[in-house]
């Protein structure tokens, strides 16, 4: 897959480009020569000995780029022909974009239902946050933050902007099997948004993603939540956001702790499960979590 990848950049109509491959681990490592017979001698290559996952590994690739604009290829996904070519046409044409977000069009056994999960997810972005949509570009505006709290689309996690607003963002967090989403939230708060109306990213959904597995799931939600809570502290501090932004992440923080004790409770763990539920209250109170407290505080069912 990595092979494909690198060929659909060699492919790219648009001739100034550079490739940083970074391998995290891999073993047997990824060489220069597995490279250059692809993309010619255009490229870097960076090796973790160990794995150090997705953040990291993006996190260097977009230290070493040197380009003008950077934007990521994960090595089982490939790029349409004319993606770098929409995308320097759609920053020469659009000066006050910062982050540009690139439409996707899914391949492989299971592309149907992705073309319609995500279809419907963008859809919801769109009426959401779209403030006009042009004929190359969907503009978007200030309710983008708290849309992306709710689902964050494929397309919302295939960024390019210039090296000072990656700067800008700041590093995908470490820890978390798909960094992208929370990233993606804080580009909606700092940058000016937009998404590239035709698909130009192909996205790879054939069984190869291990992120859909329970225990990556429950890992993932727990350090999408320490993330959002490290990044409520700097809201509250006045660096970011308004308070309607601010009630928004207080929610989204409270149903993730949720979702944490409905896990809890489903695991047999009572008191914890109550714990979690109490800390979310902290954060937001609705319906929901009043319903989850009169569940937990009733006495358990008695089972055979």
């Amino acid at each position: 897959m990595l092979q494909q990848a690198l060929q659909s950049i060699a492919a790219q109509s648009y001739r100034d480009w550079e490739v940083v491959v970074v391998d995290d681990g891999s073993d047997p490592a990824v060489t220069e020569e597995d490279i250059s017979r692809v993309v010619g001698d255009r490229f870097r290559l960076l090796h973790h000995p160990q794995p150090h996952g997705t953040a990291a590994a993006k996190n260097c690739g977009i230290a070493a780029a040197s380009g003008d604009l950077i934007t990521l290829l994960d090595d089982d996904d490939l790029l349409e022909p004319f993606a770098l070519q929409s995308i320097i046409e759609a920053f020469a044409s659009h000066h006050d974009i910062d982050c540009l977000f690139l439409n996707i069009t899914p391949f492989g056994r299971h592309a149907d239902e992705a073309t319609s999960n995500q279809g419907i997810a963008l859809e919801k972005i769109i009426t959401s946050a779209a403030v006009h949509q042009g004929q190359q570009l969907v503009y978007l505006g200030t309710e983008l933050f708290s849309t992306l709290l709710k689902t964050t689309p494929i397309p919302m996690q295939r960024p390019v902007a210039s090296p000072a607003t990656w700067k800008m963002v700041g590093n995908f967090s470490p820890g978390i099997m798909c960094p992208e989403p929370v990233w993606a939230a804080r580009a909606a708060l700092m940058c000016k948004t937009a998404l590239l109306s035709s698909p130009v990213y192909r996205w790879r959904v054939d069984g190869q993603n291990h992120a859909s597995r329970p225990a990556m799931q429950s890992a993932a939600t727990r350090c999408i939540l320490e993330d959002r809570l490290l990044l409520l502290d700097t809201m509250q501090n006045g660096a970011l956001g308004k308070p309607p932004d601010r009630r928004a992440l207080r929610t989204s923080i409270a149903t993730l702790l949720q979702e944490q004790s409905l896990e809890s409770l489903a695991q047999g763990r009572r008191l914890e499960a109550l714990r979690r539920l109490g800390n979310s209250l902290r954060y937001a109170v609705s319906w929901r979590s009043a319903k989850m407290a009169v569940r937990l505080l009733l006495p358990a069912p008695n089972t055979p």
